[in-house]
């Protein structure tokens, strides 16, 4: 079977390590991919006797900041210095960057949490200064969008900030609950966001949104469009609060309501029918999965975790498989293959969704969740390892036209 569209495929020269790190993607991008892998065969390595502790944590901070951490680390750090149009990140920023998570991620397997988080929070700190420095410098403002990508790394800091004062029986709900929303949801949930009016459209087939004067000032359109940015981003985080409260469905339902509101300003339904691309169908269905499990919590709390998988494991991975694909493939010449019907995306996707659909119903049926979690993983990684195999060796695949 083919599994792709032919194509010309650039010819390949090797690329520095000052060269990579120049496009901060080359290398996040297949670090982030190792610790999603990795953090999900944590699961069967446990059954099987060969991971000993049990692996809750260090799956959970491997997948929220290891996977969409470096593929946060990868976009941005590539995408805003072009966008502000001022000086990229340098080599040593980024490779300072890349070390630190490695680090960082490396003591989350290890076990040692508290390290771990804090080596992280470094990475977003630094991440965030060398962000602060190239805004002041800009020569015009990055899309209103990006707001929300502010307040994920916002999210991400306040929560591991937060996780740094042991809890105790005095401890209330919004202590126990909110900083572990922030870390896992808000620094995954509003990036996703923030980068769809920028980049979704072109996805999708469909027209772009209006393009703002490249301006060092706001215009009253740019920060009407930030502003309602900031409402989506604030009406999320409120969500955290409220489910603290116990007010689990409000929450949701407020969550899911933001989020699908904000898609839908962003990329008007009756502009979706666009392109019939593989890249198109793959993340329209990656957006409505990531809506269905915050529905689906909403509709039946008691198996809040089972369902939040949906949301994170099955549709942001599929989002972000889908715009990292749109990214490796842009900056290497190759941005033609995405209209192409790339079987194989489809079949990647499917594994990635049926390792996700195994494992929850491992927490419904307690008599297989080893078994299921187990196999589960594994779909899991062999769907990502497959997606990898396809996009990932254009990393080194120099963009010579551009």
């Amino acid at each position: 079977m083919q599994l792709t569209t032919p194509s010309l495929v650039p010819d390949r020269r090797s690329l520095t390590w000052r060269e990579l790190t120049a496009e901060p993607f080359r290398i996040f991008f297949p670090l982030g991919l190792l610790l999603g892998v990795g953090g999900v065969l944590l699961w069967p390595l446990h059954f099987s006797g060969i991971w000993p502790a049990y692996p809750g944590t260090a799956h959970a901070r491997l997948m929220a900041h290891g996977f969409f951490g470096s593929f946060v680390l990868g976009f941005l750090g590539t995408a805003l210095p072009r966008m502000l149009g001022t000086r990229p990140f340098s080599s040593l920023l980024v490779t300072s960057l890349w070390l630190t998570q490695i680090g960082a991620m490396g003591l989350h397997a290890a076990g040692f949490t508290v390290a771990a988080d804090g080596t992280f929070l470094a990475v977003l700190l630094l991440l965030g200064g060398a962000v602060v420095a190239r805004f002041r410098e800009r020569s015009e403002l990055p899309p209103p969008g990006f707001v929300l990508a502010a307040l994920g790394l916002l999210c991400a800091v306040t929560g591991l900030v937060a996780g740094f004062w042991p809890l105790d029986e005095a401890a209330n709900a919004i202590q126990a609950v909110v900083p572990a929303r922030l870390m896992y949801q808000g620094f995954l949930i509003l990036p996703v966001l923030g980068v769809g009016g920028f980049i979704f459209p072109g996805l999708l087939g469909s027209p772009e949104r209006p393009d703002f004067p490249a301006t060092r000032r706001p215009t009253s359109g740019w920060l009407h469009a930030a502003a309602w940015a900031g409402a989506a981003g604030g009406a999320i985080m409120v969500s955290f609060f409220l489910e603290a409260q116990g007010q689990i469905r409000l929450g949701h339902l407020l969550r899911v309501g933001a989020a699908g509101l904000y898609l839908g300003w962003q990329i008007p339904l009756r502009q979706a029918a666009g392109t019939r691309s593989t890249a198109a169908y793959s993340l329209r269905a990656g957006l409505g999965l990531m809506l269905a499990g915050l529905l689906a919590v909403a509709l039946f709390p008691p198996w809040r975790v089972a369902w939040l998988h949906l949301t994170l494991a099955s549709g942001l991975v599929a989002v972000t498989l889908v715009v990292a694909t749109r990214v490796v493939w842009g900056h290497s010449g190759q941005r033609q293959r995405l209209q192409a019907r790339n079987v194989w995306l489809i079949v990647a996707l499917a594994l990635l969704f049926s390792g996700t659909l195994t494992r929850i119903t491992g927490d419904f049926l307690p008599q297989i969740l080893p078994t299921h979690y187990s196999y589960g993983a594994l779909m899991w990684a062999a769907g990502a390892i497959l997606w990898a195999w396809q996009v990932l060796p254009a990393v080194l695949v120099a963009d010579e036209a551009g």
